[in-house]
């Protein structure tokens, strides 16, 4: 094969343009037991989400929240639902569009009983 067919062909390989950096970045943020309220660590957890998302303005943000399944049905539901709402407030107040953001409440009966774990809510910036 010549050289200049071999060149060719890489460069059609490696044309493709590669997807944005900012797809796929995650970011926890932790939540004391039965509370919905940011305290000064998920503060800045949302603060370094919303940096990402403002430096990627054209990948969708993802906001879930979860609560310890030992809380219960509906009031896990209710709290994974706050925490989740309670970060998209932040991250509107750090500048991410608010139509960006879609939230929703995870599935507690499908986690451990690992507390701290289950006690979050999980940012997605991009398709993960």
């Amino acid at each position: 094969m010549r050289r200049s067919a071999v060149l060719l062909m890489l460069l059609a390989v490696f044309a493709c343009a590669p997807p944005p950096v900012g797809t796929g970045q995650k970011f926890p943020v932790f939540f004391t037991n039965l509370s919905s309220a940011l305290d000064d660590n998920a503060v800045a957890a949302v603060s370094a989400a919303a940096t990402w998302a403002r430096r990627y303005p054209n990948q969708p943000v993802s906001v879930i929240g979860y609560a310890d399944p030992r809380a219960g049905g509906q009031t896990t539901q209710e709290l994974s639902q706050r925490r989740a709402q309670a970060v998209k407030q932040q991250l509107v107040s750090d500048g991410v569009a608010s139509d960006r953001i879609a939230i929703s409440a995870g599935d507690a009966s499908i986690l451990p009983l690992a507390a701290m774990g289950s006690r979050r809510v999980d940012i997605s910036i991009g398709n993960s």
